[in-house]
């Protein structure tokens, strides 16, 4: 072997351990890079997490000072006026008022005729008819006084006044509906309560509890005056109720539909057992009671059934106030006094009543019938009624 061959064996050799050697280093070199970028990643990994708890602890704090500086904060003030608006915008008197469907309407009269009963029916669709125009301008005008504005903060007088007339005028229309013809009527119950609380914003003097007196006169409420029973006590100088004169030539119209109770009337008037020159005119029918007063007839003094056909007690009582007609009305009929509301019947119009159970049997039932009439007049002495 020459020196040559010797080199070039050798350069191999060192070439070869050299390249093992630099692999070996690389990969030492590669395997403690991962351990150590496995380790940087772990640490960063942990950092990370350990700041996102920071910011969770830091959010969470954040969270109770701003909950707690909202509680520590004062509210703000809000005008006791201003809260009343709001509070007025959004309450049910600006909601609908739907009437009744006439198949579901109920007409209270008693027997009433066909005629009646669409007269009724007209007065109540006309009513709602021009309620609905009514609330849509007044409902404009409070709505519109209600908003916080510059400009405009209330009614003028010139605006006042005529609303009040219409106002007070569709009342007395909803009430002789509720009154005499459809006393539990949903719609006419809220257009009432709808008119008391449009007439308490547009009239500060307004007070919805003391609704309209259908009376005439100024006589107050007694419930033993009203049916007559006699006075407890008697002032020095007055008579007895049984001894009380009463007014002489009185014209007594009757109202009921019993034909025995009409006849027994008509015979203590041929038996002068009423009172002096008295006259008694007996109806059976409301509606030819009402015609004969509208076409002329004068009475002195009404005496009436609450059931009779064409209407009844309590539809003459309202139709004779109607017609400003200041003659005494007493009830009289067969239903306990315990069955009655003295004190609604006394404001419709009526003076008194009188429980007629056993009245009309016999002719001597003139006797206690003109008891009662005595205690009438007794009352109206002592009180000094005007009617």
């Amino acid at each position: 072997m020459n020196h040559f061959y010797a080199k070039w064996i050798v350069c191999s050799l060192c070439l070869t351990l050299g390249a093992s050697a630099y692999a070996q280093g690389t990969k030492q070199v590669i395997t403690a890079g991962s351990r150590a970028l496995g380790s940087s990643a772990a640490r960063e990994a942990s950092a990370l997490k350990t700041m996102d708890g920071w910011y969770e602890s830091g959010a969470a704090i954040k969270r109770a000072v701003s909950a707690a500086a909202m509680r520590a904060a004062p509210k703000p003030v809000v005008h006791p006026a201003d809260r009343r608006d709001h509070a007025f915008r959004n309450s049910s008197f600006f909601g609908p008022i739907t009437p009744t469907p006439v198949k579901d309407l109920r007409v209270r009269l008693i027997h009433p005729s066909q005629a009646q009963v669409n007269e009724a029916f007209a007065e109540y669709h006309q009513l709602m008819s021009d309620l609905k125009s009514l609330r849509k301008e007044v409902n404009t005008k409070l709505l519109y006084k209600t908003i916080p504005n510059d400009k405009w903060t209330a009614l003028y007088p010139q605006e006042r006044r005529p609303l009040i007339v219409e106002i007070s005028r569709m009342k007395g229309r909803t009430e002789k509906l509720l009154n005499v013809v459809f006393a539990n009527d949903p719609a006419l119950l809220q257009a009432d309560a709808w008119l008391d609380e449009a007439m308490k914003q547009v009239n500060p003097f307004y007070v919805a509890g003391l609704k309209r007196r259908k009376r005439l006169d100024q006589r107050a409420f007694s419930r033993d005056e009203f049916f007559l029973k006699s006075p407890r006590e008697i002032p020095e100088g007055m008579p007895t109720p049984y001894r009380t004169e009463v007014p002489a030539n009185m014209r007594v119209a009757v109202l009921n539909d019993q034909t025995d109770i009409l006849d027994m009337y008509k015979l203590w008037e041929r038996e002068n057992r009423l009172g002096p020159g008295w006259t008694v005119a007996t109806y059976k029918d409301t509606r030819e009671m009402i015609h004969a007063i509208q076409s002329g007839e004068v009475y002195d003094l009404v005496i009436t059934d609450l059931t009779v056909p064409g209407g009844g007690g309590y539809y003459l009582v309202d139709q004779l106030r109607e017609m400003r007609l200041n003659m005494p009305i007493i009830g009289c009929s067969m239903y306990t006094i315990d069955k009655l509301n003295a004190e609604k019947m006394f404001e419709q119009g009526f003076d008194g009543y009188i429980y007629g159970d056993d009245l009309f049997e016999e002719p001597a039932g003139s006797v206690s019938w003109m008891g009662y009439i005595k205690k009438y007049y007794w009352y109206k002495n002592f009180n000094g009624w005007s009617r």
